[in-house]
């Protein structure tokens, strides 16, 4: 019902949690694509699925689990390898906001290392003003 035509689930989910409250989940597709799904409004209905790949690069696809995380600020970043075996970084441009496009962290590593894993991130915190 939700889930596109002819594309199956090839990995664990991600579940992050919206500034707003929403569940959000992301899966990698047996099409190599990133798939998003997210509750329409706190404890809501599910949206359509969103296919998150449309914001990569051509030909690069992803492989495993997508690890993510909340920004002080409350928006998502999701992490994932890529089969290039780079580490390939997604977020919310504002909170429970659009997509940024994708971007590549293994610039910043040293050349020829790819990456063999799958990425984790840490539980965020968030400070009050005070």
């Amino acid at each position: 019902m939700y889930r596109p035509l002819g594309v199956g689930i090839a990995g664990e989910p991600g579940v992050g949690s919206a500034a707003d409250g929403r569940l959000e989940i992301f899966v990698q597709g047996s099409d190599g694509h990133q798939w998003h799904l997210y509750q329409t409004f706190p404890n809501g209905d599910w949206s359509d699925w969103e296919d998150l790949s449309v914001y990569r690069p051509l030909g690069v696809g992803v492989v495993g689990k997508p690890a993510v995380g909340s920004a002080a600020d409350g928006r998502l970043e999701i992490f994932v390898r890529g089969n290039d075996d780079h580490l390939w970084h997604l977020y919310q441009t504002s909170p429970n906001g659009d997509w940024s496009d994708w971007e590549d962290l293994s610039v910043y590593r040293p050349l020829g290392v790819g990456i063999a894993g799958e990425p984790g991130v840490g539980p965020s915190r968030r400070c009050s003003g005070g």
